[in-house]
């Protein structure tokens, strides 16, 4: 089974994740119905991506878990979602977790895939092991350095407005 494309999708989806800081893509708004309809469409598919992936990727194949992963992640989203934006906000350490998290299963989805897994067992052991914890350390590394320059722009902005 390819799991690498997945894997790799996974790993773009939680460095955008703590890229984005929480704001929100501009859509294109329009007057028709239909318009209207195929945008939300397209914008529930999107977000609902990387949760789908995500679970898939921690299940590890298993039915039982996905079918599960997803019963309580949907609900979660659908009905939780200002609940959890109010906590991800006051602990944005929330945030950076689940992205190394998600960092780490793409790494195992990578190295679950046949061709790229049997290379890494001939060549790197231990990789299995050291793979997915080295693109958690590089995703949550990646939202910390994204956060300080954040953080120096806004400060650079403030200052220039000011003098």
């Amino acid at each position: 089974m390819c799991r690498s494309p997945e894997g790799s999708l996974l790993l773009y989806i939680a460095i955008k994740l703590l890229k984005s800081d929480g704001e929100e893509e501009k859509l294109k708004s329009s007057d028709r119905l239909g318009e209207a309809i195929k945008t939300i469409v397209v914008a529930d598919i999107v977000m609902s991506l990387d949760n789908v992936l995500a679970v898939a990727g921690a299940a590890n194949g298993n039915l039982l878990l996905i079918g599960l992963g997803l019963a309580i992640s949907i609900p979660l989203i659908i009905w939780g979602d200002q609940s959890l934006m109010r906590l991800m906000n006051r602990f944005p350490v929330i945030v950076l977790l689940g992205a190394g998290l998600l960092g780490y299963t793409a790494g195992e989805m990578i190295l679950g895939d046949e061709a790229v897994g049997h290379v890494f067992e001939k060549v790197f052991p231990a990789g299995h092991y050291i793979i997915p914890a080295a693109l958690a350390l590089l995703v949550i590394a990646v939202g910390k350095l994204t956060e300080r320059r954040k953080k120096r722009q806004t400060v650079n902005e403030a200052e220039g407005m000011i003098g």
